[in-house]
């Protein structure tokens, strides 16, 4: 169908047509064109609501027979993991040795839609339930000294046993994006991640490296004894200084001073392999010490450290500006009964998000959106 909204812009149904050849392998001829107009109708409407999208498309068969084909489209058991691996084996060709592999584990919140199957109960980071909805896992990458992302897989799960779903999903996520990348990549996480059923087979395997903040409780190996990871910081040396924009002052402009050093260390549940734990101190909007587990060769060498320190606060970019896409369309207005639909129309969304990340004129990804405070703060280290 050719959209009729003139304010849709050519460029981006140009990537869309130029795409989806390539998006839609091992799909049918049906379920390909519903891809493509379920593209462009949510960037019509910014959208992901099925009946936004028919309202954006306006075909002349109606509105309500196209809100019925959609619907009938959407349900189609395929569109999910051949659209996710086409997406990752398309966007993985930007994944260099040392591109960050930015993990989030968001939220889709559905507070008062009790119908939807396979609901379950969301809880914040100190346990208090927030709502019912559904898990994700997501993957995107971005270069430490650039303003690029490149959003790469996603996975989305109902829970049934919380801590074993998220180290499944977790780990099969990251399993796919390393293998699509061939190894290549850092892994950069917060202290979700902080759990050994994820950190004792990354450690353990010797072509993963990644970068990963510490709960102060977790314990580690230093000088062949164990530590918590609060003895570690309270005894480490930060002998490098340096000043940085201020990620959480009300103006620009606004500078304070960090100071950080490291100590070499071991996982207890995966011994052989060396690491290290960078510590911060001094960051406004952390009431305690960063604690950064990391596979990464450091030294005694402010170049070194300081570009670790950066790599994390990149993931904090990274996040922040996805999190404004999927406000921009409307993530948590997906408004349909089964699983499967919320399955392919979140996949159908990161889609859209990864073809806004593309330069139409040169196939590479696109500079981050949007001034944020965070984002001057990652550039100031």
């Amino acid at each position: 169908m050719e959209a009729k909204n003139s304010g849709f812009g050519a460029d981006l149904e140009h990537q869309i047509d130029s795409l989806i050849v390539h998006l839609s392998q091992g799909l049918g001829k049906v379920a390909t064109g519903f891809v493509r107009d379920a593209l462009i109708g949510m960037e019509l409407a910014h959208s992901p609501r099925l009946s936004d999208i028919a309202r954006a498309l306006e075909e002349s068969i109606g509105r309500r027979a196209t809100h019925k084909r959609l619907s009938r489209n959407a349900a189609r058991s395929e569109l999910a993991p051949i659209l996710s691996d086409n997406l990752l084996r398309l966007a993985a060709s930007h994944v260099h040795d040392d591109t960050l592999l930015c993990l989030d584990w968001p939220v889709l919140l559905k507070k008062r839609a009790d119908k939807m199957e396979n609901l379950t109960l969301i809880s914040n980071a100190k346990g208090d339930s927030i709502g019912k909805g559904y898990h994700l896992a997501e993957v995107a990458a971005a270069e430490i000294d650039t303003d690029h992302l490149m959003p790469l897989a996603q996975s989305i799960w109902p829970e049934i046993s919380a801590e074993a779903d998220f180290l499944r999903h977790t780990l099969e996520l990251v399993a796919r994006v390393r293998k699509a990348a061939g190894d290549k990549g850092i892994i950069v996480a917060d202290r979700s991640a902080d759990h050994m059923g994820l950190l004792e087979p990354w450690t353990a395997d010797t072509a993963s490296r990644y970068i990963v903040r510490l709960r102060l409780h977790t314990e580690l190996i230093y000088q062949r004894r164990v530590y918590t990871v609060a003895e570690l910081v309270a005894t480490c040396d930060t002998r490098y200084g340096k000043h940085v924009l201020n990620i959480n002052a009300s103006h620009s402009g606004a500078l304070e001073f960090i100071d950080f050093g490291y100590k070499h260390v071991r996982l207890p549940a995966a011994p052989d392999r060396l690491l290290s734990l960078v510590v911060v101190r001094g960051l406004k909007p952390v009431p305690v010490p960063v604690a950064l587990l990391t596979t990464e060769p450091v030294r005694d060498n402010r170049s070194v450290l300081t570009n670790l320190i950066a790599a994390y606060y990149m993931r904090w970019r990274v996040v922040a500006t996805k999190l404004r896409f999927q406000e921009r369309y409307r993530l948590s207005d997906i408004r349909v009964l089964s699983y499967e639909r919320i399955r392919n129309l979140t996949t159908l969304l990161h889609v859209l998000e990864y073809i806004h990340t593309l330069d139409s004129g040169t196939g590479d990804s696109a500079v981050f959106e949007d001034s944020h405070l965070i984002d001057r703060g990652v550039r100031g280290l």
